[in-house]
């Protein structure tokens, strides 16, 4: 099985516009079985894709939100609300 490789200028929106096409055509019902293993094995890359770009931004975001540089902690960065954000991570 050869590695499938995402286009490095590819943008998180674009991988995960086809990773959604992908999983369409899969649940269709209508592909045969390796179409449907080389939609899979397309969609598993693109995955890992997404998640390694969220990674990237949210490491990007502690930067931006770092303290005064006083103590030198970090905020954590939470987007469901429930974390106020001055507060330290342990």
């Amino acid at each position: 099985m050869a590695k499938i490789e995402i286009a490095p200028e590819t943008t998180f929106e674009a991988a995960l516009q086809e990773l959604e096409t992908l999983l369409k055509e899969m649940e269709s019902g209508n592909l045969p079985l390796e179409e449907l293993i080389n939609r899979f094995e397309r969609g598993n890359a693109l995955s890992q894709y997404c998640r390694k770009k969220l990674d990237s931004l949210e490491k990007r975001i502690e930067v931006l939100v770092k303290d005064d540089g006083e103590s030198s902690e970090w905020r954590e960065f939470s987007d469901s609300g429930d974390t106020p954000p001055d507060t330290p991570r342990r």
